[in-house]
């Protein structure tokens, strides 16, 4: 019994080793059958032919087509009807194009009011002016009239005064001369008499003097008095004016702004009212100029410092197929907040919390174009024309620390192989893509065929990016091998920032 089990064992251990011997044999061969597959594969992609393209170094964003301006249509009006819309979403306007009417009854019954008042006001003014100028004309027609009147009724005091003061004189000398004592006596009682008629001419005299002087203030008091009133006339009647004709050019205004017409020609992308509203202000109509076009893209941060205005951009839509769109940068965010009112009039709101917002102009208009249309957009970094070009991992660095690429050797004379099959080329880097790299240096050509490594050629680093190239696509400015419209780079292999295409 205990020969059985060892013979069992023994059996058993031997059945083992040849599944496992088969085994080996099975895996050895499909994986040398895979090898010989990936190899083959990797030699057909192991070397490019060497020719000259144009390299662009650019950043990628996905953006929207816009209108070139957009205005937005509004009413200095408060609390009046909108009588009838003119115009809808879609419409094509021209400037000047009348967008609606509002209902203008009370509107013109206020102008009526206050035309009606400023005739008053005038009429008022004329009435009350020439009132007062009537009133200063009497006052200076009574100050002339009493002054002379009182100049004249001093005049003739004062020479019935020096009249009888002449008398006086006269008498006296008669006294003296007297021949006898009745005579002189005569004459004394008649100088007696003439001295108390000096006396109260005198008192009238000084009388008449001060009766002048206080008319004549009082008089020349009322003159002023109603020259005062005339300057107030005035100035009341003008300011009645002035409050009437400003009502007046209110109540125009106010139906002049009921007048609203197109400020530019375009498109009617948005109504805001409708017939029955009552308009309180706000916007009305937004119309888009669509003779050009613009186009509104986030940018990562860690672009943005990478552009700036006025750098050419390419763009992209499905509705233009594969005809690139010239344009410029415009407007770069200062950040990714709201950056306030555009020169078109409009809110421009900034770009989101994900990125900072750039603008696009469009060299030129395309009638394929659509506001809203999603564009792919490249911003031009850098330009190289007509340039040899080759992949990064084409590109080494030998035992001298020198660039250099390797072309299969066609055995030509003279040349010296460094490898079997191989040769080595000195070369100069110069602007680089996200794949490609240009060359110059002697003993380039079109037509070399430019050797990439294989697995038995690179490190493992360089493994897993050729793994990451066949999984994912060549990236980068000229986003394949040399070849097609883009060869070597056009605007749309570029490196994407967020929300980039990445087809």
């Amino acid at each position: 019994m205990g020969i059985f089990k060892k013979k069992g064992v023994k059996l058993g251990i031997i059945v083992v080793m040849a599944i496992v011997v088969v085994t080996g044999v099975i895996v050895f061969a499909r994986n040398k059958l895979s090898n010989d597959y990936v190899q083959a594969d990797r030699k057909r992609e192991s070397s490019i032919v060497l020719k000259k393209m144009d390299l662009t170094k650019s950043i990628s964003a996905t953006g929207t087509v816009k209108s070139g301006s957009t205005k937005t249509v509004s009413a200095q009006l408060n609390g009046i009807e909108v009588k009838k819309v003119n115009v809808s979403a879609g419409d094509n306007v021209k400037e000047g194009d009348k967008l609606l009417e509002f209902n203008t009854d009370d509107l013109e019954e206020v102008l009526k009011e206050a035309k009606e008042n400023l005739s008053d006001a005038k009429k008022d003014y004329k009435s009350s002016v020439s009132s007062a100028q009537s009133k200063l004309d009497d006052a200076r027609s009574t100050y002339n009239s009493e002054k002379k009147s009182l100049e004249k009724k001093v005049s003739d005091i004062k020479k019935s005064l020096e009249d009888i003061k002449k008398k006086i004189k006269e008498l006296k000398k008669d006294i003296a001369d007297a021949e006898n004592g009745e005579e002189k006596m005569a004459f004394e009682e008649e100088l007696s008499r003439a001295e108390e008629s000096k006396k109260s001419l005198q008192n009238e005299y000084e009388t008449a003097k001060n009766n002048k002087k206080n008319t004549n203030k009082q008089n020349q008091s009322g003159i002023d008095n109603a020259s005062e009133s005339l300057k107030t006339a005035k100035s009341n009647g003008k300011k009645s004016i002035k409050e009437a004709r400003k009502q007046v050019k209110e109540a125009k205004g106010q139906l002049a702004n009921c007048k609203v017409t197109a400020t530019a020609s375009g498109i009617v992308t948005a109504v805001y009212v409708e017939a029955g509203d009552n308009y309180n202000g706000g916007s009305i109509v937004q119309i888009d100029n669509t003779s050009s076009f613009k186009v509104t893209a986030s940018v990562d941060e860690y672009d943005i410092s990478s552009i700036s205005k006025w750098q050419k951009a390419v763009v992209l839509t499905a509705a233009t197929d594969e005809d690139g769109l010239e344009g410029k940068v415009t407007f770069v965010a200062p950040s990714t907040v709201s950056t306030g009112v555009a020169e078109t009039g409009s809110m421009r709101s900034g770009s989101s919390s994900d990125g900072y917002e750039i603008e696009i102009t469009l060299d030129k208009k395309d009638d394929r174009l659509r506001m809203g249309m999603t564009a792919r957009c490249s911003i031009i970094l850098e330009e190289a024309e007509d340039v040899y070009a080759v992949p990064y991992d084409a590109v080494h660095e030998n035992k001298d620390g020198k660039s250099v690429i390797y072309v299969e050797d066609m055995g030509q004379a003279g040349e010296v192989q460094e490898k079997a099959g191989q040769r080595e080329i000195e070369v100069t880097k110069g602007m680089e893509s996200d794949y490609y790299v240009e060359i110059s240096g002697n003993g380039l050509s079109e037509g070399l065929r430019v050797i990439i490594p294989t697995d038995s050629d690179v490190s493992s680093g360089n493994e897993d990016k050729e793994q990451e190239k066949e999984n994912t696509g060549i990236p980068g400015m000229g986003g394949g091998m040399p070849g097609g419209n883009m060869q070597g780079g056009g605007p749309f292999g570029g490196r994407g920032s967020k929300g980039g295409f990445n087809q």
